[in-house]
């Protein structure tokens, strides 16, 4: 949800300011829904079995109980990957905006030293030296 208000409001950015919100905004309804499942069906269970709840978690549900909670973790699975896919659309479109096309660089690997011969470390490089073309 923060990430989503920190998209700035500016008006070439504010087509992807509103998906984010309310896709943001589904995630928490998604984890409300699964605490009220879950309350729900601890009280069903509890109503089921006389007012306390059994000591070993039951095989199946007793009747009258619904099994809704599976539901609710499944819809904030769906929520978190929506939201995740629009924030990177956006990433990816804001990158495009200001640098461009994204530019491939290759990074060769260190060529290992043969048997008896002395290896030397590989030189660290910093993200400027690596995205320089």
């Amino acid at each position: 949800m923060l990430i989503s208000l920190a998209v700035p409001a500016r008006r070439q950015q504010a087509h992807a300011r509103s998906p984010l919100l309310g896709l943001a905004a589904l995630t928490w309804l998604a984890v409300a829904a699964l605490v009220v499942t879950l309350v729900a069906m601890t009280v069903q269970v509890a109503h089921a079995y006389g007012g306390h709840l059994p000591r070993v978690a039951p095989t199946t549900l007793p009747p009258g109980v619904l099994h809704l909670d599976g539901w609710a973790d499944r819809l904030i699975v769906v929520a978190n990957c929506l939201w995740v896919a629009a924030a990177a659309r956006y990433a990816t479109a804001l990158a495009r905006h200001l640098d461009g096309p994204p530019q491939v660089v290759a990074v060769a690997a260190p060529r290992r030293p043969s048997r008896g011969e002395k290896s030397e470390p590989a030189p660290i490089l910093g993200a400027a030296e690596i995205l320089q073309p």
